[in-house]
């Protein structure tokens, strides 16, 4: 799984998967993540790439909801055959 606002790929990387998903927000990451580990390689998670990110979303929302949001998006992501 990737964060979106923490990630980063080669361009051939992308190329590979046939360019980047047409999602609008919610599971584009998912998909990216998805889509990479199964037809290009591993991703992989480097504790040293650090990007500060605003709570704002999480303040309106809430924690909760927007994580089950965030959950319900992978879910969708993950079952569709497109990413697979």
């Amino acid at each position: 799984m990737l964060i979106g606002g923490n990630f980063a790929a080669w361009r051939g990387t992308i190329e590979k998967i046939g360019g980047l998903p047409q999602i609008a927000f919610w599971g584009d990451d998912a998909a990216i993540a998805m889509l990479v580990s199964r037809k290009v390689g591993k991703v992989i998670f480097d504790p040293d790439l650090k990007v500060k990110s605003s709570p704002r979303r999480f303040e309106k929302s809430g924690f909760l909801k927007l994580t089950v949001r965030y959950i319900i998006a992978y879910i969708k992501v993950y079952f569709n055959r497109n990413y697979g």
